[in-house]
């Protein structure tokens, strides 16, 4: 028994390229090919802003008015919010590192990178993403939340 969720395609599925996205990028630090690093660098630092903002334009505001009084979904909001303004700067970092051909620090901040968003991911899996499926009470605009985000790639595509 399959059922088709849009949360879960788009936006899981979105987690586990961009983590395999990382762990090229390392790779290619590994072996000294600078240039498609930093073209990649680059692509990645863009589709995870798409990511981000698309989150806090459909998703995140549902989940502000679903949290009202329960303090630990607004903690939670609040922690990942705060690494949304974080993860951009961490992919700078690396952009930077590979930039100035630094292996060791541009290792260093794919790692960070790594962590950071590895950890970002399982929250948002954990304690968001749960609400927009199956019977959740925000299941009604998970397609649409969904829809944005392909959207959006889709306009880096052509970009």
């Amino acid at each position: 028994m399959s059922h088709h969720d849009p949360l879960e395609e788009a936006f899981i599925g979105d987690h586990r390229r961009t983590e395999e996205e990382i762990k090229q990028l390392k790779t290619l630090v590994d072996q000294d090919s600078w240039e498609e690093a930093l073209e990649r660098a680059r692509a990645l630092r863009h589709a995870l802003q798409s990511h981000i903002d698309v989150e806090e334009q459909w998703v995140y505001p549902k989940v502000d008015e679903l949290a009202s009084g329960d303090e630990d979904l607004e903690r939670t909001l609040s922690i990942l919010r705060k690494r949304h303004v974080e993860i951009p700067a961490y992919a700078e970092e690396v952009i930077s590192a590979i930039e100035d051909r630094e292996a060791e620090e541009a290792e260093e901040a794919i790692e960070l990178l790594a962590r950071v968003i590895a950890d970002h991911h399982r929250t948002e899996e954990g304690d968001i993403f749960p609400l927009f499926m199956g019977d959740g009470p925000l299941k009604d605009v998970a397609e649409a939340a969904a829809d944005a985000l392909r959207k959006a790639h889709n306009e880096e595509i052509r970009a």
